[in-house]
């Protein structure tokens, strides 16, 4: 589940799972709601990238994966189809994704996010997982 919260300036999110691996999934599908609010075309095209991140925090980690798809979304037109997490460690996330391309006028339509940040971005765990990532727009 994930939601979109009032920010000042910025868009912020809060997620909640589970599982720390489904948390990380159900982020990048909340990002993407906000980035393409309305169903894209899928092309033919797709691809699939692995993924190695380590970061000094939980909540670093999470900024750190979700500018992955944003990398890969602006300058490749490519979102995930699919994502498999396969191992997770203290601060460290290993998988991949299947992603697909997206056609020009989607693109062209998409909402601009520049970055999840690191400031504020926080994962906590009591019965589920739950976390908050801030998104510069």
């Amino acid at each position: 589940m994930y939601r979109f919260l009032d920010h000042t300036s910025d868009i912020m999110m809060e997620v909640e799972s589970e599982t720390l691996e489904e948390l990380f999934r159900e982020a990048a599908r909340g990002m993407f709601s906000y980035l393409l609010p309305d169903k894209p075309i899928l092309g033919k095209k797709t691809v699939e990238k692995k993924f190695e991140l380590e970061s000094v925090s939980l909540g670093t980690l999470l900024a750190d994966f979700l500018n992955e798809f944003i990398f890969y979304f602006f300058s490749k037109k490519l979102v995930p189809l699919e994502i498999k997490i396969r191992g997770t460690g203290k601060f460290f996330l290993k998988g991949s994704a299947v992603l697909g391309g997206i056609g020009e006028e989607e693109f062209r339509n998409a909402r601009e996010i520049k970055s999840a940040v690191y400031h504020g971005a926080e994962i906590s765990k009591d019965r589920n997982f739950r976390a908050r990532v801030i998104f510069d727009v």
